[in-house]
């Protein structure tokens, strides 16, 4: 049997397992890359907002004249006010920040304080009041993450699971066959997840690319096709979570099981409905 078939069947093997029981203390890798996607999904909606933001401001500001100095006749036209917007997270506040021609306009939330302000430059009362929705919103989602990356490095205590490199906080979790890997990236502001074969399934990491010639036959595309069910067989140990992740899977778990009794709630409503309906 070849490399390949060889891991191929161990993939099969283990895809055929029962799905993970999940407890307090154990819970499956589906779960923990559930919470991780729905928290990546808020911080792109953010870059939404951001445009949307964008926008606004440039309809409240007048344009300004600009001229181009790469034709012999300079001509002059007529531009936006701001030409850009980015966020960050520092360690004790987050910042929004709007580029325009000459300088920009940097708007700070402190952590568990409320208040936006500017040091320098500011934005005028109207417009902040303007967008005032967009921006609290931007905060909120930057806050929260700022804050678990902050309480992460503080309890740094799960050397063997989490590891710093620069602005990003990675916890990497080793079972039976599979590496799986959950991160975030503070300078980016983006978090990241991802499922490979470890090393002791492959003897060699170089392995997993390893491509033979005929359909569909990488190791990637095998774990890919198989990818959900490789993760809701794979148990996690919250215990080797580091606390940033820790706290995603918890306020997950939280948040689905207020929908679930949400939706039980409205069911017993729309079966009790049926019932007076049924009676008249």
């Amino acid at each position: 049997m070849n490399y390949y078939n060889n891991v191929k069947e161990q993939i099969a093997d283990y895809i055929t397992r029962k799905p993970v029981k999940e407890t307090e203390d154990v819970i499956s890798a589906y779960t923990l890359f559930s919470a991780v996607k729905e928290e990546a999904k808020k911080l792109r909606s953010v870059r939404e907002i951001e445009k949307g933001l964008l926008d606004k401001l440039n309809e409240i500001y007048p344009k300004e004249v600009g001229s181009s100095n790469r034709k012999l006749f300079k001509k002059k036209t007529m531009m936006d006010y701001f030409d850009g917007i980015s966020h960050n997270i520092s360690d004790k506040h987050s910042e929004i920040v709007l580029y325009k021609s000459f300088g920009e306009i940097k708007l700070n939330k402190d952590f568990g304080r409320s208040g936006v302000y500017s040091k320098d430059s500011a934005l005028t009362e109207e417009a902040y009041a303007e967008c005032a929705e967009g921006f609290e919103t931007i905060f909120h989602e930057l806050e929260y993450v700022g804050q678990l990356y902050a309480g992460d490095i503080e309890n740094n205590s799960n050397k063997h699971s989490s590891r710093y490199v620069v602005e990003a906080v990675t916890n990497t979790i080793t079972c039976e066959c599979f590496d799986i890997k959950v991160g975030f990236n503070r300078d980016t502001c983006e978090f990241s997840f991802d499922v490979s074969l470890n090393r002791d399934a492959i003897h060699n990491s170089n392995d997993s690319s390893v491509k033979y010639y005929r359909p569909d036959s990488t190791i990637t595309n095998a774990i890919s096709q198989n990818k959900e069910a490789i993760l809701r067989n794979t148990p996690i140990n919250m215990k080797d979570l580091s606390y940033m992740f820790c706290m995603l899977v918890f306020d997950y778990i939280n948040k689905e099981n207020e929908k679930n009794i949400d939706k039980s709630i409205d069911e017993i409503f729309q079966k009790i409905k049926s019932k007076k309906i049924s009676e008249e």
